[in-house]
C-alpha cells in the first residue's frame, strides 16, 4: 500500500466514509427490496424476503427456519452491500466522482454490482438463478439510484481533500 493510502485509511476524516456509506447504501437497497417487493408487488412477507436472501446459503431450508433464517439473511444483505461499499471507497480514493463523472460512476458502478450479483454469485449459490429480464431491468434501475449513485455522491462529499488533491482533482 502506498503512503498516501495509509495516510487516507487512518486520517480520522477518511474513516467514518466506508461504515456511513456501507449502511445508508445497504438500507436504501434493503428498503427499495421491501417496497417494491412486499408493499407494491405484494409478491413476498419482510421475513420471506430475508429468508430469500439467506437461501443463497442454506439453500430452500431457508424458508423453514422461521426469524433465525430471516436474520441471517439480513446479516448476509449487509456484508454483501459492506463488500461492495468497500471496494466502491478503495476505488474513490484514486479515481473520485466529480460534476459529469459522478453519474458515470453510479451507472457504471451499478451495472457492475448487479452483473456481478446476477451472472456470477446467484449462479454460484445455492439458489442457482439466471436473470429474467422484466425483473432486471427493476433491479439495475435499483441499485444505479439507490446504491451505486448515492454512494459515488457520498464518498466525493465525504472523502478528505487530501486524498482528491493527490489525484490531482
Amino acid at each position: 500500500m502506498s503512503k498516501t493510502t495509509m495516510r487516507w485509511l487512518t486520517s480520522r476524516r477518511a474513516w467514518p466514509v466506508f461504515p456511513e456509506a456501507w449502511l445508508l447504501c445497504g438500507s436504501l437497497d434493503l428498503l427499495s427490496a421491501v417496497v417494491i417487493n412486499c408493499l407494491l408487488l405484494k409478491k413476498v412477507t419482510v421475513l420471506q424476503l430475508l429468508q430469500y436472501i439467506s437461501s443463497g446459503a442454506y439453500g430452500s431450508a431457508a424458508f423453514q427456519g422461521g426469524w433465525y433464517t430471516g436474520i441471517a439473511g439480513l446479516v448476509f444483505h449487509y456484508l454483501i452491500a459492506g463488500f461492495f461499499t468497500g471496494a466502491y471507497c478503495l476505488y474513490a480514493m484514486y479515481y473520485p466522482a466529480r460534476g459529469k463523472t459522478l453519474v458515470l460512476h453510479g451507472v457504471g458502478y451499478g451495472l457492475l454490482v448487479w452483473s456481478v450479483m446476477n451472472l456470477a454469485v446467484l449462479p454460484l449459490s445455492r439458489l442457482h438463478t439466471w436473470p429474467q429480464w422484466p425483473g432486471a431491468i427493476t433491479g439495475i434501475l435499483v441499485l444505479i439510484f439507490l446504491f451505486a449513485l448515492p454512494m459515488a455522491a457520498y464518498t466525493w462529499r465525504k472523502l478528505p481533500l487530501a486524498s482528491r488533491q493527490h489525484n490531482g482533482i
